[in-house]
């Protein structure tokens, strides 16, 4: 892809986001199928598919990520992501570029507390897997280091004016065995709600908390606090499509767009 057009999808993304996150903090917000405590039935399986855009300063990126959970049981939920992107930088005048598939992760959640209940609480464990790029390269697509992530999630869904809604809370370690690659903490908050039939809103709070100063990583991505604004529209019970954008409010800068396509079997 080349320079002229990545800046047009990231200029176009910084717009549609800012008009995009506006409307959904008037509006409300609407259950993420991915980053929450609920788990899938057993031998449900569903699938997502995003294509994601990022700026900051001279730094530009397109992410493409496939992700599917597997209801192993009822309470046990299994996880995997894999992403590939399209990076490109800066250094002394000169454009510097890479692509790649970056840090797949495998994980498993459990619901611990009663099924029944309409209050999801989970323990999640992920693995972190560099898929075979060049850590030492100029522009290397990720940290290059195995990590663990322990995530504990808290979700629940409600009902305002006679429409669903949801929210979420989570708290993570992220232990990465290379020292000279951060520890994180990483915090989300969310926010979900039908404001007509077919038609959500959703709204994400995110923190990425560096425990280093000595991360070799980008700043870009490792410590920031992150908005996001997203419409979702359920074509049918089982396909949903997402369109959303992002921008950094607190640490590094940088903001994109994001559509991604849900599909339940």
């Amino acid at each position: 892809m080349t320079i002229w057009i990545q800046h047009q999808i990231q200029t176009y993304g910084r717009r549609v986001a800012s008009i995009g996150l506006a409307g959904m903090l008037c509006l409300g917000s609407a259950k993420s199928a991915w980053a929450n405590a609920f788990t899938q039935p057993q031998g449900s399986t569903f699938t997502g598919f995003t294509v994601r855009t990022f700026e900051a300063d001279d730094f530009e990126k397109i992410e493409l990520e496939a992700y599917v959970e597997y209801g192993l049981e009822d309470d046990v939920t299994l996880i995997l992501k894999i992403p590939y992107a399209w990076i490109e930088d800066e250094f002394n005048g000169d454009r510097v570029d890479n692509s790649g598939f970056t840090d797949a992760e495998l994980g498993v959640r459990w619901r611990f507390n009663d099924l029944d209940s309409s209050i999801a609480t989970s323990l999640q464990g992920t693995v972190l897997i560099p898929m075979g790029y060049d850590a030492d390269a100029e522009l290397p697509l990720g940290r290059g280091a195995v990590g663990v992530e322990v995530r504990i999630p808290v979700s629940q869904g409600y009902q305002l004016a006679g429409r669903n809604g949801y929210w979420s809370v989570e708290a993570a370690y992220r232990q990465y065995f290379d020292s000279g690659v951060s520890n994180e903490i990483r915090l989300l908050g969310e926010v979900s709600q039908d404001i007509i039939d077919r038609i959500a809103v959703a709204a994400q709070l995110e923190q990425s908390i560096a425990l280093s100063e000595n991360d070799q990583f980008r700043d870009d991505e490792s410590g920031f606090t992150k908005l996001t604004g997203q419409v979702w529209f359920r074509a049918t019970d089982r396909l949903t499509f997402v369109f959303g954008g992002y921008t950094n409010i607190a640490g590094s800068d940088g903001g994109g767009l994001e559509g991604r396509i849900w599909y339940q079997f």
